[in-house]
């Protein structure tokens, strides 16, 4: 739990150091005139992002699994909740792995002209939509299987 907390303090304060380059992008998007140092700027608060977005995919997950593993030992005497704990820790695994791999990089690490050129279209819009609800049924899959596992009986 302190290595989730550690990641989801840096995240916080990254987002914290990065986010007014976003909301300079924001601005820019609104029709303010950029700066000198716009393209520059943008490039650092996209990875910025980027970082912040995967610190707290990873601790999250990581909070999942610390719970995982603390209810581990309630049922361990059980062959079914044992069995179940395994199928469970390796979807939350699974799960975890896919959200983080559903990060689009290609418009965060890309030299920012090309990602405003490539990035603003629907079809990116589209593709990060659904990536985010994917993601978010993935999460509240795992959450569900957790909560199946506390309604094992322990007989």
């Amino acid at each position: 739990m302190l290595a989730a907390l550690v990641l989801l303090l840096a995240s916080t304060i990254i987002a914290q150091l990065f986010l007014r380059y976003i909301y300079q992008m924001e601005n820019i998007s609104n029709g303010a005139v950029p700066s000198c140092s716009f393209l520059e700027e943008s490039s650092k608060g996209l990875r910025g992002f980027l970082a912040m977005m995967y610190l707290s995919y990873v601790g999250i997950w990581l909070v999942k699994l610390n719970f995982l593993l603390f209810f581990r030992r309630f049922g361990n005497h059980v062959p079914k909740y044992r069995i179940s704990w395994w199928v469970v820790l390796l979807f939350n695994i699974s799960a975890g792995a896919a959200c983080i791999a559903l990060v689009d990089l290609r418009c965060t690490l890309k030299p920012v002209d090309e990602v405003f050129a490539a990035c603003g279209n629907e079809e990116f819009i589209t593709r990060i939509s659904t990536s985010t609800k994917i993601s978010a049924c993935l999460d509240a899959a795992g959450d569900a299987l957790s909560t199946f596992l506390s309604n094992i009986p322990s007989k």
